[in-house]
């Protein structure tokens, strides 16, 4: 991706907002609605098979540079059919990351909902006990595990605890639902995860195109020693160049580079800083020939 794109990157999530109808949707999210159910929402709403993409919207804008900027971005992204033509088709991961975004629209306001019901029920200790004495026969049990970490939601110090604790036991069971989890609470606790499960989880953001979250939670695993730093760091790269920030690309592949990796990653590194340079050149010969 190049600079002269970066503009069509700040029109990502504004692309997302604009599409009917899809975005009708996201006033019937159950509380219990994870991202697969609301796919297949998404799927049923446009009345298409699984698997196939789908014309969202022709597009008629009369700004065509700015249009034809926003459509390359995204079919870099793999998020559009790149066979279309005057038409805007989402492929399958473009549909699984509207039905992420529509997740996360949900999420804020289900969070202000449990607020309120919290100032009325509260929890008892009772509750309390009864939950505790499941985790003593079953210290990962993840319905416990919840439990505790909502109710020690207003104490950030308890409930990175939980958090970390729930992490662990749900990524034992299904690595994907443990995604959600950081999901649902970013940017929450995430500091307090290793390298490695903040890796994967940065790698899983990287490849669904939440590029902001995956930014993050790759720059915490690099901060983080161990066997997945300098992977993390050409990750990183690569997000910052879907974010439309070359230069920020360039200034890790260099710093990289500094740590002396393997091999294999130094190539990869040198790979892609000669192709960034290059893209560089290109955009200022473009702008000396506008001027």
């Amino acid at each position: 991706m190049t600079t002269r794109n970066s503009e069509a990157v700040s029109a990502f999530s504004g692309f997302f907002q604009s599409i009917p109808p899809a975005f009708e949707i996201p006033k019937k999210i159950a509380r219990s609605d994870t991202a697969t159910k609301i796919y297949e929402r998404v799927i049923d709403k446009l009345g298409i098979s699984e698997g196939s993409s789908h014309t969202v919207f022709s597009c008629q804008s009369q700004d065509q540079i700015k249009t034809q900027k926003v459509r390359n971005v995204l079919f870099h992204n793999g998020l559009l059919d790149p066979a279309t033509k005057g038409s805007w088709t989402l492929t399958e991961k473009g549909m699984i990351a509207v039905a992420f975004r529509l997740l996360d629209d949900a999420r804020e306001v289900h969070e202000i909902e449990d607020e309120v019901l919290s100032t009325s029920v509260g929890e008892t200790a009772s509750d309390s006990a009864f939950h505790q004495q499941i985790l003593e026969n079953d210290p990962e049990n993840l319905t416990a595990l919840k439990y505790f970490l909502k109710l020690n939601r207003h104490d950030e110090s308890a409930a990175g605890e939980w958090f970390v604790k729930l992490i662990h036991a749900t990524i034992k069971r299904d690595f994907q639902s443990a995604v959600h989890l950081v999901r649902d609470y970013y940017p929450k606790h995430l500091r307090l995860l290793s390298g490695d499960i903040l890796f994967r989880i940065g790698v899983e953001f990287y490849r669904y195109a939440d590029y902001q979250k995956a930014r993050l939670c790759l720059e915490l695993a690099a901060d983080k020693e161990g066997t997945w730093q300098h992977k993390a760091l050409l990750i990183l790269s690569r997000t910052w160049e879907a974010l439309g920030n070359q230069e920020r690309a360039i200034v890790i592949l260099l710093d990289l580079l500094e740590q002396k990796p393997d091999k294999l990653f130094r190539l990869q590194a040198f790979g892609r800083l000669r192709i960034l340079k290059e893209s560089q050149l290109e955009n200022l010969q473009d702008l000396t020939m506008a001027a």
